[in-house]
């Protein structure tokens, strides 16, 4: 890790990326599936999401800025060039911004998901491009406008990179949350019975 604000924040989005992938292998299909409440998301919502936004971002990093379209080839998101909505009969429509499940909703709780080991491979894969792609930034880039529709706007390069960094560990923290309310939940009827029997 180098002590510059880039580096700082490249590090804790491979940590948190870590992090991330580490708590989904630990869990099972179900417990990945599993709701606090039937209009609560479950973890392998989180697990979508995070994938849907780290496969735009490496997508949309070419576009970002005219030096970073030189550095890196043109991408498509892994969502579209294998046609995963469909894959996975999940209606594009119906996803959100960018397909990406923001602003879904109580939708987003009545999802259908494949199983573990496939929203596992997308995280993982949308997570290395997204790194590889993050990695052409440097110092200088950091602090260019991002350019839209041909023209900089009114945002850094940094400040993209530093939000999608906040909203990494913002659903890490909700899915160690979700995670503890289904370990509680599965505990429950344990201790039931274990105090009837005292």
């Amino acid at each position: 890790m180098t002590a510059t604000p880039l580096g700082q924040i490249l590090f804790w989005i491979h940590e948190a990326h870590q992090n991330v992938l580490k708590l989904v292998e630990e869990l099972s299909d179900e417990q990945l599936a599993w709701q606090p409440h039937p209009s609560a998301n479950s973890i392998a919502f989180d697990v979508w999401h995070l994938a849907r936004w780290a496969d735009y971002v490496q997508a949309r990093l070419p576009d970002a800025h005219p030096q970073l379209s030189q550095q890196l080839e043109a991408r498509r998101q892994i969502w579209h060039a294998e046609d995963l909505a469909a894959r996975w009969g999940l209606d594009p429509a119906s996803l959100g911004e960018y397909e990406a499940g923001t602003e879904m909703g109580a939708a987003s709780a009545r999802m259908p998901w494949p199983g573990k080991a496939v929203l596992l491979e997308y995280l993982q894969r949308a997570y290395a491009l997204e790194e590889q792609g993050l990695a052409a930034l440097d110092d200088q880039l950091f602090q260019e406008l991002i350019w839209r529709q041909g023209a900089p706007s009114d945002k850094t390069v940094g400040y993209w990179v530093m939000e999608h960094l906040v909203h990494e560990w913002e659903h890490y923290g909700m899915m160690k949350y979700v995670r503890g309310l289904c370990q509680l939940n599965a505990s429950e009827p344990r201790e039931a019975a274990s105090s009837s029997t005292e």
